[in-house]
């Protein structure tokens, strides 16, 4: 039995029995339509906690669902993510590598050492210069 079909025949269970009560205090049967009246709160009120507690399952079958796309929308955007950086990682290594080749070739040889003016004696001093003492 589907809800829509539940929920007439609910529906009609609590028509059938509001006339009922009806045709009680009509025919002045006070205790029966009282007990029919009784009835009728106790079955709305067990409807009611019905539908809430079906709307509930319905929610939290729904936000299951949307957790489920998620999380699956995230690991796509991941695995994504992880080949773009691979391919990235591997293009800079690439470029790291060519540049490291353009410059071994464009690069002069080292300059050869020379002699620092600290460890070198001072010349002599020439005879003719005025400023020498």
């Amino acid at each position: 039995m589907d809800d829509g079909t539940e929920d007439s025949a609910v529906q009609d269970f609590l028509q059938i029995l509001e006339e009922h009560r009806k045709n009680c205090e009509r025919q002045g049967k006070y205790v029966e339509a009282e007990i029919a009246k009784n009835r009728l709160e106790e079955l709305k009120l067990h409807e009611e906690n019905r539908r809430k507690e079906a709307m509930r399952s319905r929610q939290i079958a729904e936000r299951l669902g949307v957790e489920e796309a998620h999380m699956l929308e995230f690991q796509q955007f991941n695995i994504v993510w992880d080949k773009k950086m691979a391919q990235y990682e591997q293009h800079a290594d690439e470029l790291v590598e060519a540049m490291q080749v353009r410059g071994a070739a464009a690069r002069p040889p080292p300059p050869l050492p020379r002699a620092s003016s600290a460890l070198t004696p001072p010349p002599p001093p020439c005879c003719h210069c005025p400023y020498v003492t």
